[in-house]
């Protein structure tokens, strides 16, 4: 419950800041740890989003002072930021276990920080890194660990050597497809706005860089992705 007057019951989950539309009740502008333990169905605190929807369905904002607070590593590099940032990490990871969800993580220059923290604070449940971003290396530890990969757009960028690499070696049971639209779209509509349906473009480049049909490719990831949300 919220410490103010308002009775309302806050869920945080993604959505993008609007700078322009601060709705806060006042209520919400308190240490985001005390909404981490509440348990409900999902969660998203991760820096880039901070949307919050409450048990009555009314519809709240962040302003920009309670945003920059949970920025990610690309935005805010000092270390007791990055600190606040590795313990909102760890809390979700054990909201996920005790609730039996899979993860999805988002890793943005962290990708060090984000594999000691997995090793550490294992999910038991599924783990997806999406939009992956890191090296050849990185992929093969996080495969050895259980784990899915997320590729979406940038594999078909011209200069995206490191992301054709990851998807030539990926195990196939191991991949899983994205777009991360409205963000990322893949070529030829780079620089426009991304939609789900140019996940063919994705299928596509992928299956080209693994000489197989785009039929396996979409088939395959299509399997995976039931088998990490159980469906």
């Amino acid at each position: 419950m919220c410490k103010c007057d308002c009775g309302n019951e806050t869920i945080v989950v993604g959505g993008r800041l609007n700078y322009g539309t601060t709705k806060s009740c006042g209520c919400l502008k308190r240490e985001i740890t005390s909404i981490v333990r509440k348990k409900h169905n999902t969660y998203d605190l991760s820096g880039e989003y901070g949307i919050v929807y409450t048990s009555k369905g009314e519809e709240f904002w962040f302003d920009k002072e309670d945003y920059d607070k949970v920025k990610d590593y690309y935005w805010r590099k000092d270390e007791k930021h990055i600190e606040k940032q590795k313990m909102f990490f760890i809390e979700q990871i054990k909201i996920a276990n005790e609730l039996h969800l899979p993860i999805i993580v988002h890793d943005r220059e962290a990708h060090k920080d984000t594999i000691d923290i997995l090793k550490k604070y294992p999910p038991l449940y599924g783990c997806v890194i999406h939009c992956f971003s890191g090296s050849l290396e990185m992929m093969k530890e996080c495969v050895k660990l259980g784990f899915y990969i997320g590729l979406d757009g940038p594999v078909t960028y011209k200069n995206a050597i490191v992301p054709k690499e990851v998807a030539k070696a990926v195990p196939l049971e191991r991949l899983l497809l994205e777009t991360d639209a409205p963000y990322l779209p893949p070529v030829p509509f780079r620089g426009q706005k991304n939609y789900p349906e140019y996940i063919k473009y994705i299928i596509k480049e992928i299956a080209t860089l693994r000489n197989v049909t785009e039929n396996e490719i979409e088939e395959t990831t299509f399997s995976n992705g039931k088998v990490f949300f159980g469906v």
